[in-house]
């Protein structure tokens, strides 16, 4: 269905009755041929509101919604009509509707998304870090692209209980400290193979055919794990806890080419800075303007101020399986290895920079734990009384789930917000192709690692 024929049926279902039953099965594919779920591979006990929901999902424009959006705002449209017949129309239309024994009504949704609306404007608060009192925030009424996205929240809000319900389907709701995959259209088309898209798909309701699913579902059932044999396994010990695995470096081979890219973006960085060639103290910098012309007025670029900002002369260590490498002598003697040591002999700065990438339900426990390994090395260079450490961890998931808490190591170290922001894309890109790779030679018991994908 092309992009025409799309407008024309939304127009279609807010000017005429189009039952919200029959929008329903278009959605669950009883009136497609294929069905979503056959052209995404998704497993026949998955959830099929992945398709459409934002959080962990593809963010898929839902028939239904459309439906009861169109609705609604015929709603809106009616009874703020500056006809006062039409008006009357609709508040007789409203009782009647209001009579009727049916189970969803336009009327109210829209009384409750203004509802909502309205307590939102009445109790409006600040979540930013500026001033107390900084800016309005009364607004007059709610319009109408605030009521409709009022809708779409209602509907993702009745989706909840019946995820809920689901007790393997249901666990991504507790990774609230993570950031969502960012799947864009030219993503998926271009970026994501059809089999890269269904292990994202079906990794995070776990209902790839990893043994224990096999077993579930009575197809297998001496099934078990073909490196180390042990037979209760599932998605997460076969991307991250089988013994076997580790040994042969199936998961270094993630973890490496997440930290290669975390490095090649600190080059970046560091390189950008050298370039900075700052003014002779006490001269001005003039822009010459064409005569007849006024001088255009540019925004002052904030000077970073990030830890990468205070010197010039960083060098960096990278510690691979590969490549080892040791903590530099100079500063401290120690066993303890961090993944990537950036370190300045000028400002005496050393940054030690821990990856982590774990199964996305451990991600805060690995955190914790690296967190307070590293920390005891700090102190111990803070008695030194020479050097000055910082102990930052970067946790990305083995499913490309990216924590939240990253973007704030970015910006610490001196990256913009859209820097830091591209660079959590492309981490999630890498571990959700290794992973994938891994997750294929998963009944290969002899491993050649490949080039780390970047």
């Amino acid at each position: 269905m092309d992009l025409r024929k799309w407008c024309v049926a939304c127009h279609d279902m807010g000017l005429h009755g189009v039952p919200l039953l029959r929008s329903r099965s278009v959605n669950n594919g009883s009136l497609c041929n294929p069905s979503p779920q056959k052209w995404l591979r998704l497993a026949k006990c998955a959830d099929p509101s992945v398709l459409y929901r934002n959080e962990k999902g593809l963010g898929i424009k839902n028939v239904r919604t459309i439906c009861m959006k169109t609705k609604v705002n015929r709603e809106v449209l009616l009874c703020c009509s500056k006809d006062s017949t039409v008006r009357a129309v609709s508040s007789a239309r409203r009782e009647e509707e209001g009579r009727k024994n049916r189970k969803w009504k336009p009327g109210e949704v829209l009384d409750e998304a203004v509802q909502r609306v309205t307590y939102k404007h009445a109790f409006e608060g600040q979540s930013d870090r500026r001033g107390l009192g900084h800016g309005v925030y009364c607004r007059k009424s709610p319009g109408r692209k605030e009521i409709s996205q009022e809708v779409c929240n209602i509907t993702e809000e009745e989706k909840i209980p019946h995820i809920l319900s689901l007790a393997q389907q249901s666990k991504w709701l507790e990774w609230d400290n993570l950031i969502n995959l960012d799947m864009k259209w030219q993503e998926m088309i271009y970026a994501l193979s059809p089999s890269m898209l269904s292990f994202v798909l079906n990794s995070v309701q776990d209902t790839l055919p990893h043994p224990r699913n096999l077993r579930r579902w009575k197809l297998d059932v001496e099934a078990a794990c073909s490196l180390c044999g042990w037979k209760h396994v599932g998605l997460v010990h076969i991307l991250c806890g089988c013994k076997v695995a580790l040994e042969q470096g199936r998961f270094s081979y993630r973890h490496d080419s997440i930290l290669k890219e975390i490095a090649q973006a600190m080059t970046t960085k560091i390189q950008a800075i050298e370039e900075v060639v700052p003014l002779p103290s006490g001269v001005q910098k003039i822009d010459f303007v064409e005569s007849g012309q006024r001088l255009k007025k540019k925004k002052k670029k904030k000077l970073s101020t990030g830890l990468l900002d205070v010197a010039k002369d960083w060098v960096i260590v990278m510690d691979t399986r590969q490549k080892q490498a040791h903590f530099p002598r100079h500063i401290m003697t120690t066993s303890d290895r961090p993944d990537l040591v950036l370190y300045s002999n000028n400002t005496k700065n050393v940054v030690m920079i821990e990856l982590t990438s774990p199964a996305e339900e451990n991600i805060e426990k690995w955190r914790s734990i690296k967190q307070s390994k590293y920390e005891k090395l700090a102190e111990n260079i803070r008695e030194a009384g020479t050097w000055k450490p910082t102990v930052l961890t970067v946790e990305v998931g083995a499913r490309g789930y990216v924590a939240k808490r990253t973007n704030y190591v970015w910006r610490k170290l001196g990256l913009s917000y859209q820097d830091g922001n591209k660079l959590s894309e492309r981490l999630s890109r890498v571990a959700l192709r290794c992973s994938h790779f891994i997750w294929i030679c998963r009944n290969t018991k002899i491993w050649t690692s490949p080039t780390e994908s970047t």
